[in-house]
């Protein structure tokens, strides 16, 4: 995760810079271009900032550097929701949604005879590197599919390979009482 801290108190923006691997690396190009170009900059010219740091010649390829530029915008922009008091789909235009779209599809297939639901809540994630408000919102995910089908549909959570035994422990203790079957 890329935090960016301001001048002011209590106020910082959070953007995912999950490369898979080389997190290391990804922090570090993190760090050198905040420091090179973020320090004293206002963060309501997120896309001013953008454009200035996708110029570094450093950042205009790799999957680091595109990592990092990743988390870094999605910092800013959560900056500029917190201080204009705006969620950032507001920002963005608008939520292009307002519905969940695979609870609506599991209610379409069930309607067609199916008994039996399997999907990946989780989308795509590094082995065992879930955190929690990741699982919660794959558990959120489950939730609105068993809500939309039923308790006489079976819900399969394709997992990827991506628990161990700790991570399904702690996730299966999480899941407020919504019964899904892990493969």
């Amino acid at each position: 995760m890329v935090k960016l801290n301001t001048d002011q108190p209590g106020l910082s923006g959070l953007g995912d810079a999950s490369p898979m691997q080389n997190d290391a690396e990804v922090m570090s190009f993190v760090e050198e271009l905040t420091a090179r170009y973020l320090v004293g900059k206002d963060p309501l010219d997120s896309g001013v900032l953008h454009n200035v740091l996708y110029m570094d010649q450093q950042a205009r390829g790799g999957r680091i550097a595109t990592t990092a530029l990743s988390g870094i915008d999605m910092a800013l922009w959560d900056l500029k929701g917190k201080i204009l008091d705006q969620p950032v789909y507001r920002l963005l235009g608008g939520a292009h949604r307002t519905r969940i779209r695979n609870a609506d599809e599991a209610k379409v297939v069930v309607d067609m005879g199916y008994t039996a639901l399997k999907f990946d809540p989780f989308g795509q994630r590094n082995y065992y590197t879930i955190s929690l408000s990741e699982a919660q919102l794959a558990q959120d995910r489950v939730a609105a599919v068993r809500n939309a089908v039923g308790p006489e549909v079976d819900i399969l959570v394709e997992a990827h390979a991506k628990f161990n035994v700790a991570h399904c422990h702690s996730t299966r203790q999480a899941d407020g009482g919504v019964p899904a079957a892990l493969l």
